[in-house]
């Protein structure tokens, strides 16, 4: 499959900015894919005029400390964010997963996603940290399951709506620490972000190495 991948090492917050206010800006539709984490922090720059989905979101009330919609929300209280339900308002993953993937848009121009330091984007995981376990009958959405973070059961859009259901998909980097992720990127490997450059998606990985925070 031939890589549509491009590695932009930024140097100030400025330059971070710009790299992704300038793919927004051409890409078509309103409707930005988000996912928790440090990643986040740039709905900020290119999410509050847009209908913001949620990549994945942790099986916790949304009040909740590990809420990705709590996050999203606190950092642009304008912007409308969707996510699937949680508890206490359904108990049923399974059900949850299936009811987010009826709501999703059949096109995404742009999808925003953090990287882990095993590799895993949104809550789709390597092996060794967790895996996905029940997908929706459209194969957008999964049930997750981690041993590596504090909240194991999750919900995810799937390596499916990542590579067909969405336009221009943006790795994004924050800080120092993520210099080891920055070379594993480029390099040969087996994790969910290596999945997702190796499959023909047009994926812009744009690391900010600055300290300050967004």
């Amino acid at each position: 499959m031939a890589r549509f991948v491009e590695f932009v090492d930024c140097d100030t917050l400025a330059e971070a900015r710009s790299q992704l206010t300038t793919l927004a800006a051409v890409s078509t539709g309103g409707d930005l894919l988000l996912s928790g984490g440090s990643a986040a922090r740039a709905v900020q720059w290119v999410g509050p005029r847009r209908a913001v989905w949620l990549a994945d979101e942790r099986w916790v009330p949304r009040d909740h400390e590990h809420s990705n919609h709590r996050q999203v929300q606190a950092l642009a209280p304008t912007a409308t964010v969707h996510g699937p339900a949680v508890p206490p308002a359904v108990t049923d993953r399974l059900a949850a997963a299936e009811a987010y993937s009826q709501q999703l848009p059949a096109h995404c121009p742009l999808a925003v996603l953090g990287v882990g330091p095993d590799g895993h984007i949104g809550s789709l995981f390597a092996d060794e940290s967790g895996h996905s376990e029940t997908p929706s009958r459209n194969g957008w959405v999964t049930t997750a399951c981690t041993s590596a973070f504090a909240v194991a059961e999750r919900l995810s859009v799937t390596m499916t709506y990542l590579t067909e259901r969405c336009g221009q998909v943006v790795l994004l980097l924050i800080g120092p620490s993520k210099a080891d992720i920055w070379a594993q990127l480029q390099a040969t490997g087996h994790t969910p972000a290596h999945q997702l450059l190796d499959s023909g998606q047009a994926v812009t990985v744009v690391w900010w190495r600055g300290e300050a925070p967004l």
